[in-house]
């Protein structure tokens, strides 16, 4: 459900332009933002942020934050969390030939030197600075370093602004002997102790490769010199992505070349050590027709990862596809194609197609309370089948309750869960006094009626003469559905004739009544 302005929600709309270049979490279900900012001069010579909450009130100043103004020449921003409602800030800055980071707290206020600490100074060229992290307020980084040849640099930052390791930068890859070695475009991951995971491009053999390097909290490579090989293919790795998994080391993803005819989709996932744990130079996760680009990974929250990727197997049309793979390297099958859950026509309809399914294989619906009650299984008799479409209709739902569900599939390899819904939330209702089920009915009928709120309750059946044959219910009840068993019997416990009758049903001030039918 889009939960923003329709058409979205502006983050900043002042003159000219501004460029949007990173985002990231504030923790609390909100997001900071960085950009490039026009509105003085159109030369990228301004970066703003501003923080947003999780119903889309901006909480900082109204047109953004300013992190460096005036002079020329910004670029390449990054933004990661400081854990504490806050960012930490990064960018080239080319006038100065530095890469700066700032720091902005919770509330909008700017906590460091003006116009940023630099993180490395004006060395020589440098490219493709990346920040993330470290766990304790502050942040690692990495870049592509020019000063000797092409080498990967990287530097901790704490909550106050200050380096923490070697000036301007530790070295995790060096040229050797004067050697054509380039590295270039890094990507890095928090190793959850202070440090970072850092993976890049590397030329030294021939082909831009994938290799990595662990930096730890004080600034010391943990593995091999010049980091371990991730995939040495021939062809080449691009487009490298990582995230770091429950044992301190890391899954990688990164579009490949080794068929030498179209880009494919492989990832690897490495140990604390920096041991590759699948097949040597990674497991194909797409290899279909044409190129496979740009993948991203996020965790699935069970130590695996879900991989994204742009994919142009149907000839001129970009499409996005996924693909999930476990800890150990095998694939999760994407049983699940769509589904649908909302109230409409008086029920909870949901709705879901598979790619696939044996014809004796059993659903399982499930339903519970949003945020208070624990699943219950519903009746399989209100589910509707037609091909690989499903609908489940639950027409018994509590007027003005939220209610989140469940679905499983069951076959002969076990059972598993397709999807859990969003809470769905039933239309509020009044007083209600539903029609007798069955009616016309011989001799036990049921009477259901629904109370917005606790309640004295009394209900009665009457004659067509007036006259009350039955008091059912004289109580105080609890708000919800209340359901009554009628034996067509009169107060002393003697059966009534057949005939018409009518049930009343008083709260407070209101009465509501309907008609009955007995037939003996």
């Amino acid at each position: 459900n889009v939960l923003g302005a329709v058409n979205g929600i502006a983050v900043c709309s002042e003159a000219a332009h501004q460029h949007l270049e990173d985002i990231y979490s504030d923790g609390a279900g909100g997001a900071i933002f960085i950009w490039q900012d026009e509105r003085v001069n159109p030369t990228y010579a301004e970066l703003y942020c501003q923080r947003i909450d999780a119903d889309g009130n901006l909480l900082w100043a109204a047109s953004g934050v300013p992190l460096r103004t005036g002079g020329w020449g910004k670029e390449w921003a990054r933004v990661a969390s400081d854990g504490k409602g806050g960012a930490i800030f990064s960018w080239i800055d080319w006038e100065l030939s530095s890469i700066m980071a700032q720091r902005v707290n919770a509330v909008g206020t700017v906590m460091w030197t003006v116009n940023g600490e630099t993180v490395r100074g004006a060395l020589g060229v440098l490219y493709e600075p990346e920040i993330v992290p470290d766990g304790s307020g502050g942040a690692v980084l990495a870049w592509c370093d020019h000063r000797d040849w092409y080498d990967i640099y990287s530097q901790r930052v704490d909550s106050l602004g200050t380096m923490l390791w070697t000036a301007n930068g530790v070295a995790l890859t060096t040229d050797p002997g004067g050697e054509d070695w380039w590295q270039h475009y890094p990507r890095l991951c928090g190793d959850g102790e202070g440090g970072a995971i850092v993976a890049w491009g590397d030329y030294r053999i021939g082909n831009y490769d994938c290799y990595a390097q662990r930096v730890n909290g004080d600034g010391v490579a943990q593995w091999t010199e010049n980091g371990v090989a991730i995939c040495t293919a021939a062809g080449g790795s691009q487009e490298i992505d990582l995230i770091l998994v429950a044992d301190k080391g890391a899954i990688m993803t990164w579009q490949d070349y080794r068929t030498a005819s179209q880009f494919d989709i492989y990832a690897q996932r490495i140990d604390s050590l920096g041991s590759p744990e699948w097949t040597i130079n990674g497991v194909a996760l797409c290899t279909a027709a044409k190129n496979q680009k740009i993948p991203k990974v996020v965790s699935d929250g069970a130590d695996g990862a879900i991989i994204a990727w742009e994919d142009e197997r149907i000839f001129m049309d970009l499409d996005i596809y996924a693909h999930r793979i476990t800890d150990s390297g095998g694939f999760v099958a994407t049983l699940l194609q769509s589904y649908y859950a909302g109230y409409r026509e008086s029920a909870v309809v949901i709705e879901w197609a598979l790619s696939e399914i044996d014809e004796d294989a059993r659903f399982i619906v499930s339903r519970a309370v949003a945020q208070t009650g624990a699943f219950v299984v519903q009746p399989e008799e209100y589910l509707e089948r037609e091909g690989l479409r499903f609908v489940y209709r639950d027409a018994s739902c509590l007027p003005g309750e939220s209610y989140v569900y469940e679905v499983a599939v069951e076959t002969e390899s076990g059972t598993q869960l397709l999807f859990i819904t969003d809470a769905i939330t039933t239309p509020a209702a009044g007083l209600t006094l539903h029609q007798n089920v069955p009616n016309p009915f011989n001799p036990v009928t049921e009477i259901s009626y629904y109370l917005p709120a606790a309640s004295d309750v009394l209900l009665e059946v009457y004659d067509v003469t007036g006259k009350r044959i039955a008091t059912l219910v004289r109580d105080r009840e609890e708000k919800g559905l209340h359901v009554v068993t009628w034996q067509g019997t009169d107060d002393a416990g003697r059966g009534v004739a057949s005939g018409i009758y009518f049930y009343r049903l008083r709260v407070g001030k209101e009465v509501i009544s309907n008609k009955m039918v007995l037939l003996r």
